[in-house]
């Protein structure tokens, strides 16, 4: 894969260079920080409530677990996921891992946020 430079700018004028993952996009909206641990980043982007939101993970490590399939239980309620779709704008890492482990895992966090048309940012300095 080849690395794409990524750059998240805040209203102040701070500027932070990453690598971009996932979709190749500009968007402009509020940004968000959550310290939750590496284990939800999925129902965290299929959330609602983060509609139109960059969600920026303050745990390092995010992707290990990667991406389940879209199932659906007996009453039609997806087993994995919060919503049918990706609901935040963008998503900030400090590393994302691209060789999950997990036996549900059905592809790697990359691949679902290009699927969807999400940009990720990785490399930045997230804890701090």
């Amino acid at each position: 894969m080849e690395r794409r430079d990524a750059v998240l700018v805040l209203s102040n004028g701070k500027i932070f260079h990453g690598t971009g993952f996932g979709a190749t996009t500009k968007i402009f909206v509020e940004l968000v920080l959550t310290t939750f641990t590496a284990a939800g980043y999925n129902c965290a982007l299929t959330e609602p409530s983060n509609q139109g939101q960059i969600y920026l993970l303050t745990y390092p490590l995010i992707g290990n677990y990667g991406v389940p399939s879209w199932e659906k239980d007996k009453f039609g309620i997806t087993k994995h996921f919060e919503s049918d779709s990706i609901k935040c704008s963008g998503f900030v890492v400090n590393e994302a891992y691209n060789k999950p482990s997990h036996v549900e895992s059905s592809k790697n966090l990359d691949q679902f946020l290009t699927e969807q048309n999400i940009p990720g940012n990785k490399g930045i300095d997230t804890e701090s």
